[in-house]
């Protein structure tokens, strides 16, 4: 049964109205109703009279695709990000490091600060160092990774990994254009860049 002939029945209705509406015999329209409930399409409701209808419920459209980094951020930090449209990625599966260099990306506050979790799952620091070498943004990503270890417990990124990171060179300082922190400026100094977040923003972080 094809999606045109569940939506010429209509959200709600009696044997007689499919019947009328479907141009079809009595015993057609039953089959279509048992069809429907097989599939698990349709509710039995009863009115006045004990005249009973039939509700037809939504069919959910197949997810397609593989989660998309928003995904990911939803998925494993407490702080969430609302998304006007259902991103999915096509042919391939986004990993948490590249989420964390994505997030970055953005240059939005929010999604930065809510991809700071990652940290704790990732497996794969070669591969982080991969991506932020891709997109310029190694001491940003290093910088990240030393703000989230002075508040949430995360994995060691291993030395070489790290000294990798200090030692970019030629990469824009500004995470997010004219941010600047007032609270770790240690951290900037260290990794000549700067960070875009304050202590009230780890605050709202951990109110989450």
């Amino acid at each position: 049964m094809n999606q045109s002939i569940i939506d010429k029945i209509g959200p709600i209705g009696n044997l007689d109205d499919i019947q009328k509406k479907l141009k079809v015999k009595r015993a057609t329209a039953i089959n279509y109703i048992h069809f429907l409930r097989k599939k698990g399409l349709i509710k039995t409701i009863y009115g006045k009279n004990r005249i009973r209808y039939y509700r037809i419920l939504k069919i959910k459209k197949p997810i397609v695709g593989n989660e998309s980094f928003y995904d990911i951020i939803n998925k494993y930090s407490p702080m969430k990000i609302a998304t006007r449209y259902n991103y999915r990625v096509i042919g391939r599966k986004v990993s948490i490091e590249e989420t964390i260099v994505d997030a970055i990306e953005t240059k939005n506050v929010k999604v930065i600060l809510a991809s700071l979790a990652l940290f704790n799952y990732v497996k794969n620091w070669p591969l982080l160092l991969k991506f932020a070498k891709k997109h310029n943004v190694r001491k940003k990503v290093g910088a990240l990774y030393e703000l989230t270890r002075r508040f949430m417990k995360v994995r060691k990124i291993n030395k070489k990994t790290l000294k990798a990171f200090l030692n970019a060179k030629n990469e824009p300082k500004f995470m997010i254009d004219n941010f600047k922190s007032r609270d770790f400026k240690d951290i900037e100094k260290k990794w000549n860049i700067f960070l875009p977040f304050n202590k009230v923003d780890i605050t709202e972080y951990k109110q989450w």
